[in-house]
């Protein structure tokens, strides 16, 4: 009788962990599922944002200085809401230059047109979101 207990003892523990097989596989096929759903989702929102015009705006401000001119520019970002930025360029720039892309995020803002000058005037273009 022993040998069939533990014989017993041995298929369930075999049940038991087939089970936890089938279910971690069943897991792993859920995240496939919504891995793919989700790479999907991005794509069409990256295609989306694509097909949309930016709309760039580019208003020159006149900030008192001479060495750099100051842009204040929108353009259309997700869903058509606008962003809003500096553009800080060595004065009389008509060609292309270097330029630095700046994002601090939403918390920071975009600031004052005089705190943007050091990339300017050091010859390069500074877009400040």
């Amino acid at each position: 009788m022993g040998l069939d207990r533990g014989t017993d003892r041995r298929q369930i523990q075999l049940l038991q962990a087939q089970r936890q097989l089938t279910d971690a596989e069943a897991q792993l096929v859920a995240l496939r599922i919504s891995l793919e759903t989700q790479r999907l989702t991005q794509a069409g929102v990256v295609a989306q944002v694509r097909s949309q015009s930016l709309s760039p705006e580019f208003t020159k401000v006149d900030n008192g200085l001479t060495l750099v001119d100051t842009y204040d520019v929108s353009f259309a970002g997700y869903g058509g809401d606008r962003i809003r930025a500096w553009l800080a360029v060595p004065a009389g720039t008509s060609g292309p230059v270097p330029c630095v892309v700046e994002y601090p995020g939403y918390g920071g803002g975009r600031g004052l047109p005089h705190d943007l000058l050091l990339y300017a005037a050091a010859g390069y273009a500074h877009l400040f979101l």
